[in-house]
């Protein structure tokens, strides 16, 4: 709970939802900074950061399910290249997770969030993903997979609720859903350069999206 990473090669956090039978993982209030351009007092001439990855949620292969985070903000100002602010790699084994009360900005040509395809014989269900009351802005100009919002294969039922996506520069769609049934967003403002919303082989649920609306963002 709490805390400041910033600056932190490979990954600033890492977590996985757990096996224990009653309690849920979580990660609450913490703050990610990511800036390559300023460096902390301690790094030498040289120095520069690594793939540094926001949060990767990462089960090792065990299929854990579940894990919840929560009033946390993830500050992108310039990074080199990563797999993303909030990534679930496939090789992880992840299923489904859930993000409330997080506020994200990304200046940069990092991958906001990605949720990569679920390894179906090992993740337990459910698979989606929750963003509930998510902000996601900033001033970059170009997302590796085209949207700030990757919801990848099988990532089923996943929803986007009372959530904002600002993004009016460069060409930056808002939401993909790339073969995952069920997903829905709902009560969101999608606000973006590019596409708000895109498929592959799958159909969307829409209610009461709106497209004009910008985010505010608490001062870090």
């Amino acid at each position: 709970e709490g805390g400041l990473f910033k600056n932190n090669d490979n990954t600033n956090m890492r977590i996985s939802a757990g096996d224990h039978p009653t309690k849920t993982s979580w990660i609450k209030g913490a703050t990610v900074i990511v800036d390559a351009d300023n460096l902390n007092e301690h790094a030498r001439d040289g120095d520069r950061l690594d793939s540094p990855e926001g949060l990767r949620i990462d089960s090792t292969g065990h299929g854990y399910t579940g894990v919840l985070i929560e009033d946390c903000d993830f500050v992108y100002r310039s990074s080199p290249s990563s797999p993303g602010i909030i990534t679930v790699p496939t090789y992880g084994s992840h299923g489904g997770f859930t993000m409330r009360n997080c506020r994200i900005i990304n200046d940069t040509g990092v991958q906001t969030i990605y949720a990569g395809p679920v390894d179906t014989d090992i993740a337990r269900e459910p698979w989606g993903v929750n963003l509930e009351n998510v902000t996601i802005s900033g001033a970059c100009e170009s997302q590796p997979y085209g949207s700030a919002v990757v919801v990848d294969e099988n990532r089923n039922g996943s929803r986007i609720v009372d959530s904002c996506i600002y993004l009016p520069n460069g060409r930056v769609g808002g939401v993909l859903v790339n073969r995952a049934s069920g997903c829905a967003i709902e009560h969101s403002s999608i606000n973006v350069s590019g596409p708000p919303t895109r498929t592959r082989g799958v159909e969307l649920a829409l209610d009461d999206v709106t497209y004009t609306a910008t985010c505010a963002f608490r001062d870090e």
